[in-house]
């Protein structure tokens, strides 16, 4: 399993299923990390249907009702019987915590759903033991028999299962991605209309990206996929840009500064020894960082130019980074461009 530690799945999870809601959207009140009461406690994802009738089109949503409380597991959580009681206990929470006192919720009226990208085999198997069946008309979807351990309308959804073709945002939420998901994945976010879809695809995009970075790196290396990727995250770019070109800024201080040192004290040395060693250690030090800070300013241009130009950019736009931030002129700028051949 990779470290996925820094990778925001929730995000992830929360755009992918409104994306997958997107048909009924309009008819749907939906909530990501609902507070159930006063205490630290939150479902993941709430789904209210505006009209308890509402027949979802999407069938991750075909045994919802009323009020459905969704639970996602991200690759390298574990999806078990304390799990089941847990969304369990959060449902009974939500049951309890009634704002408008005339009209309580009905048990009947709320459903569960737990998410997990790989199948639960220790989860079925308790299941099973406790006399449990279920309903997999749909593939990877698994509706509960009632029983012991649900008090609620109860599914769970193993996300690798499900039909590419009807579920690619929710199966975009793996650390298992091939590059041909990947591909398919970065063509159909280019092909949305939608500001609002853009936006949730984007946020599903990020996490897939990071969860997936070698399928992703091969697909950067077809120039149509890489001019989609680039367009798609322009802003992500830009941000890794301006930390690069910090980042080579402060090496290039560092560098100076201990090139200078260096330089500082030799030649203090050697001037020390000719005219007296205040005054050459001070002479020496001064004229060693003037030439180390020269010497690992211009290593840090052309380490600028060598990672903008990996990452896609124009010679133009390369050129107008570095120019503004070095404050370079046009004509040293480009003469920098010459003596990296920027391709």
């Amino acid at each position: 399993m990779k470290n996925d530690t820094k990778i925001q799945w929730h995000s992830g999870f929360v755009a992918a299923m409104k994306m997958e809601l997107m048909d009924d959207a309009e008819r749907l009140l939906v909530n990501s990390e609902y507070n159930l009461g006063e205490m630290p406690l939150r479902v993941d994802f709430l789904v209210i249907k505006k009209e308890a009738s509402l027949r979802i089109k999407n069938n991750i949503g075909e045994i919802f009702r009323k009020h459905n409380l969704i639970e996602f597991k991200n690759p390298s959580d574990s999806l078990n019987l304390d799990s089941l009681y847990k969304a369990t206990a959060y449902a009974c929470l939500y049951k309890t915590q009634t704002r408008n006192h005339t009209r309580t919720i009905s048990p009947d009226s709320i459903t569960i759903s737990l998410l997990r990208a790989t199948y639960p085999a220790g989860l079925f198997k308790a299941l099973k033991r406790d006399g449990y069946t279920w309903d997999n008309s749909h593939n990877g979807i698994f509706i509960l028999s009632e029983g012991k351990h649900t008090l609620f309308r109860t599914q769970i959804i193993v996300i690798n299962q499900l039909k590419r073709d009807e579920h690619r945002w929710i199966k975009a939420l793996s650390d298992n991605l091939t590059t041909e998901d990947a591909r398919e994945l970065v063509s159909q976010i280019d092909e949305l209309s939608s500001d609002e879809e853009k936006e949730h695809a984007d946020a599903v995009l990020q996490v897939a990206i990071r969860a997936n970075r070698a399928a992703f790196t091969q697909v950067k290396e077809e120039e149509k996929m890489f001019e989609a990727l680039k367009e798609l995250m322009a802003d992500e770019i830009e941000e890794e840009v301006e930390k690069r070109v910090k980042n080579a800024l402060s090496q290039t201080r560092i560098q100076g500064l201990q090139e200078g040192r260096e330089e500082g004290r030799k030649e203090g040395r050697e001037v020390g020894r000719k005219e007296g060693w205040r005054e050459g250690r001070k002479e020496g030090r001064e004229v060693g960082r003037k030439e180390g800070r020269e010497v690992g300013r211009k290593e840090g241009i052309h380490g600028t130019i060598l990672i903008l130009s990996e990452i896609g950019m124009t010679k133009e736009t390369i050129k107008e980074k570095i120019q503004a931030q070095y404050k370079l002129t046009a004509e040293q700028a480009q003469k920098y461009m010459l003596d990296d051949t920027v391709s």
